[in-house]
């Protein structure tokens, strides 16, 4: 082990055996534990009470649900998810003044010199930091595309 050569790669191709060669190990933590107090957010009523992008009178929570529904759609990407999360964080005040939602994000990897890129951040631009990241499922995407692929065949 001690000659393994290490190198960068996205989080969705390590395996069990990367994490034990890091010595990483996975602990399930309360929310409150990890993040502290979050700001509340407020949720308009009018995205509780319609599910319909069309019957909204708001045109942010119109977009927001025109992004919901683009995100479900498995041949439409991550680009669908990551524009329905930074959409999702302005109209539920995360991403306002000095936080802002950020995306393609490149963060230093210290242990092999090189990047990983975010698909969605909260960065708060006072302290330079980031709050929160989005990094969305692509083996779920992949594994859902490929089964509309192969039931559409069948049919």
């Amino acid at each position: 082990m001690a000659n393994l050569i290490r190198f960068a790669k996205s989080g969705s191709d390590w395996t069990l055996n990367d994490l034990d060669s890091y010595h990483i190990s996975l602990n399930q933590l309360d929310p409150l534990a990890l993040f502290g107090e979050l700001p509340q957010a407020s949720v308009d009523l009018e995205l509780l009470n319609n599910a319909d992008a069309t019957t909204m009178q708001n045109d942010e929570h119109a977009l927001l649900l025109t992004y919901l529904d683009l995100a479900m759609i498995p041949d439409t990407g991550e680009t669908a998810v990551t524009d329905f999360a930074v959409e999702l964080f302005k109209v539920l005040g995360y991403a306002r003044r000095h936080r802002v939602a950020r995306t393609r994000v490149d963060l230093p990897l210290f242990i092999c010199g090189g990047t990983a890129k975010t698909d969605v951040c909260i960065v708060d631009r006072s302290q330079n930091d980031i709050l929160l990241l989005v990094q969305a499922n692509k083996r779920l995407m992949i594994s859902a595309s490929s089964a509309c692929s192969r039931s559409s065949l069948d049919f």
